[in-house]
């Protein structure tokens, strides 16, 4: 497999661990969730549909909460890293509320081998996530590499700075779960929009990709592959995120809604 370790001496700060789950937006009523808004095959722009309606991270891929995980809204990793085929496609689908960014990892894996659960980039099963401010090439890149151990690592190549490290680190949980009849793992992220220097209100569009390493059959899947590390951002990949969900009403009982 082509490596794409990066020097031993290069800066890498793990975040480590099991993540604290932050907490969420609260939740007193259950509403409708808003129809997914689907990607656009073949094109370099992945539309992020709003939610109003609260994620359980719990490792678990529900069509419930992933408005369906319908094929034609996901994000197909069928490219290597090198420009091959992928012999193990992996799904991604993303949503955003007004706080936080979700995504949803579903990975095949070569039946014939063993999920790989150590935390070492490039030898073990795991998911790269990297974010930009669109159209800021000098811009910070944000790096987070996730394993099936639900431990994750901050990564301070992309320009972060120690504190933008840390604040990172305090506002991300990660979850998985395997499922070793079906040769496939799946990993949901809950990842604050601010931590990786998103305006929530006013920022509609992030340059974005995802990697997936797959020690078992010996590819690197990514969304929009490079030649060169897998977490650098070229422009190619940006995701469009739909205007913010309104916040949520409260009813309480005997009491008239707050106006407008």
């Amino acid at each position: 497999m082509k490596s794409v370790l990066v020097p031993a001496f290069a800066l890498l700060l793990v975040a480590g661990c099991v993540a604290p789950e932050p907490g969420g937006p609260g939740v007193s009523t259950v509403a409708p969730s808003r129809p997914a808004v689907p990607a656009r095959p073949g094109a370099n722009t992945y539309l992020v549909p709003a939610t109003d309606q609260p994620i359980a991270l719990d490792g678990r891929l529900d069509p419930e909460e992933w408005q369906g995980l319908r094929a034609e809204s996901c994000l197909n990793l069928a490219t290597t890293h090198d420009l091959a085929p992928a012999k193990q496609p992996s799904q991604v689908w993303m949503m955003r509320d007004r706080l936080w960014l979700y995504v949803g990892v579903r990975n095949p894996i070569a039946p014939s081998e063993p999920l790989r659960k150590a935390s070492v980039w490039g030898e073990n099963d795991a998911v790269e996530l990297s974010f930009q401010q669109a159209g800021q090439s000098k811009a910070t890149t944000y790096i987070l590499r996730g394993y099936p151990s639900m431990r994750f690592q901050s990564l301070m190549l992309g320009g972060a700075k120690p504190k933008d490290i840390e604040r990172l680190s305090q506002n991300v949980s990660i979850r998985a779960k395997s499922y070793t009849r079906d040769s496939v793992w799946t990993m949901e992220w809950r990842i604050s929009l601010r931590a990786i220097g998103v305006d929530p209100a006013s920022d509609h569009q992030v340059a974005f990709n995802v990697t997936v390493c797959k020690p078992g059959s010996q590819e690197m899947v990514c969304w929009r592959p490079s030649t060169a590390e897998t977490w650098r951002l070229d422009g190619k990949g940006l995701l469009e995120l739909a205007p913010q969900p309104p916040p949520r009403r409260i009813m309480v009982p005997g009491l008239a809604p707050t106006p407008d």
